[in-house]
């Protein structure tokens, strides 16, 4: 595969700020924040938040002819040209959660490629292709590749007067939103400033409403514009971030992934941003006080965990060999902000679409016990992330996927060795349920699907959860102590059924043909209620 690089000579780049609104006088600029792949310094306000660039979504395709089939991961291409130009981007708070972005702008839109939705390779053709070529842009393709980037028709451009800066051009662009501003720049070369990157820079401002406009253009104008700067001759020279802006800050020895590439590539240009890396994970975290070691916690976990799951059970799509992205940001705000509205109730999220495991921050292994609460979160969104890409488009199904993903978050490692315990939690809520006398629902709960098992009160969700998590504790752990052992092969089976059939369905079918409902409730009750069993249990290996 053509790897994919980002030359600055001769090209373009835009900056890209979604903006908030603050009433009252501008805010000074903080210190200049110094983007070394684009060779300029930023004012920015000394809050600033650098944010990585979320993964971009992947879809699955599945093809066939004849008696073959076989899957193909896509991207929508639009998606893969941003991420491609995209280069830094930070959050200001100060100003109601305003968004810088920056992005080089090497490749023209896609508007040539036939399909919506393109493998990595088809995308390396078209970024070799003539079709691509911004080699010597013009202002045509400068205002098409602005607009693409800036999602919106522009307008027709106002010179402005570049002021004291290093500017030679700088040209204002209405939009077709009555929020949004765009503008072109870039420096003034001459008078010993050769070693600058020919490059011409852009600036989208986005206001949250109609009547905001204003303000934000005369932010972005007066107190980013107005100060931007270049780099000197030597400043930042030979420095971690330039070197893997070079391609050269990646750990060695662990296996390349498209994914593992992005993440690096994503905080290239952010002194505070660091892309740690596993054998399976590459872990994006901020640089405080104290993260490195909470990441690298996390990381160790992750891996051991994901270590684990492998073992447990084996991967059979062509995805398995993934690289999973984690992004943990530094606040619990960023961390709301990078998943949205919808899941700002979350502790941590595993994104289908995407591949990427957002985790809330937490303090470091040994120093709060919130750790040992955040870490059941990432053991249970990491089976998820990592049973979704072992199977592949076989979705397994929910009492399977959940009951599981459940049943780890109580895993700890002592010197390697893997051990779970019981969930108290959800052991209350079983229990309690259990004294009621009530038949225990296990041939209703593995015929659920994920509506079914998601819909209803809080109330009836958290007895769905305790019941897929004693269910799938007893089968691991209790299921072995039963005379004869007559539920040995469900697990085993329900894996290499799904494998075979490509449905969840069909797999617990097959799993459950002839197994006797009856005796099973009876014997999960019987568990579940009997110490001894328990405490039996508890001591026997993880397998």
């Amino acid at each position: 595969m053509t790897r994919l690089s980002i030359s600055l000579a001769a090209t373009a780049a835009i900056l890209l700020l979604r903006a908030g609104t603050a009433p009252g006088a501008l805010p000074p600029p903080g210190n200049a924040v110094l983007v070394k792949p684009l060779g300029l310094k930023i004012p920015l306000p000394n809050n600033a938040q650098p944010m990585p660039l979320p993964p971009a979504e992947i879809h699955t395709f599945v093809y066939t002819q004849g008696d073959r089939q076989w899957t193909e991961e896509r991207y929508e291409a639009l998606a893969l040209w941003y991420a491609s130009q995209h280069v830094a981007e930070w959050a200001l708070p100060s100003r109601n959660g305003a968004r810088i972005v920056l992005g080089a702008a090497t490749i023209a839109p896609p508007v040539g490629i036939g399909e919506a939705h393109v493998s990595l390779d088809q995308f390396a053709a078209f970024t070799n292709s003539p079709l691509s070529s911004m080699e010597q842009p013009d202002a045509g393709s400068l205002g098409a590749w602005l607009a693409a980037f800036a999602g919106c028709r522009l307008g027709a451009p106002q010179s402005l007067a570049p002021g004291r800066t290093r500017l030679r051009n700088l040209v204002r662009y209405p939009t077709e939103r009555a929020d949004t501003t765009a503008w072109l720049l870039r420096f003034d070369r001459g008078g010993g400033y050769s070693h600058l990157p020919d490059v011409w820079f852009g600036a989208v401002s986005i206001a949250p409403s109609n009547g905001a406009g204003a303000d934000e253009r005369a932010f972005v104008e007066d107190a980013v514009l107005a100060n931007i700067a270049p780099m000197g001759r030597f400043e930042g020279r030979d420095t971690p971030a330039s070197r893997l802006a070079a391609g050269q800050g990646r750990a060695k020895g662990f296996r390349e992934h498209p994914s593992r590439d992005a993440a690096h590539a994503a905080v290239a240009a952010h002194k505070d941003l660091v892309a740690l890396d596993s054998e399976d994970f590459v872990l994006i975290y901020k640089n405080r006080p104290g993260a490195q070691r909470l990441a690298r916690d996390l990381l160790d976990d992750l891996q051991l965990a994901r270590t684990l799951y492998a073992r447990m059970f084996p991967g059979f799509a062509d995805t398995s060999e993934n690289v999973s992205v984690v992004y943990l940001p530094a606040t619990s705000e960023e961390y709301d902000a990078h998943v949205g509205p919808d899941h700002q109730w979350s502790s941590g999220l595993y994104n289908g679409a995407t591949r990427e495991l957002s985790i809330r921050p937490i303090a470091a292994k040994g120093r709060d016990a919130s750790y040992a609460r955040t870490i059941s979160t990432a053991f249970h969104e990491g089976f998820h992330q990592y049973i979704h890409q072992a199977t592949g488009i076989a979705q397994p199904a929910v009492w399977y996927n959940e009951g599981h993903a459940c049943f780890f978050e109580t895993l700890s490692f002592q010197n390697g060795r893997a051990s779970v315990d019981e969930d108290r939690d959800r052991l209350r809520t079983l229990e309690a349920f259990l004294k009621t006398k009530q038949r225990v629902p296990l041939e209703t709960l593995v015929a659920m699907n994920y509506e079914s098992f998601y819909d209803g009160t809080d109330q009836d969700r958290l007895l769905k959860y305790s019941l897929a998590w004693g269910f799938t504790y007893f089968l691991h752990r209790g299921a072995p102590l039963v005379r004869n052992k007559p539920y040995a092969d469900i697990l085993p089976t329900y894996l290499a059924a799904l494998a075979e059939t490509g449905s969840g369905t069909a797999a617990t079918a097959r799993a459950f043909a002839n197994v006797n409902f009856d005796a099973l409730e009876r014997d999960f009750r019987e568990f579940w209620t009997t110490p001894r069993s328990r405490s039996f249990a508890k001591r026997a290996p993880l397998e």
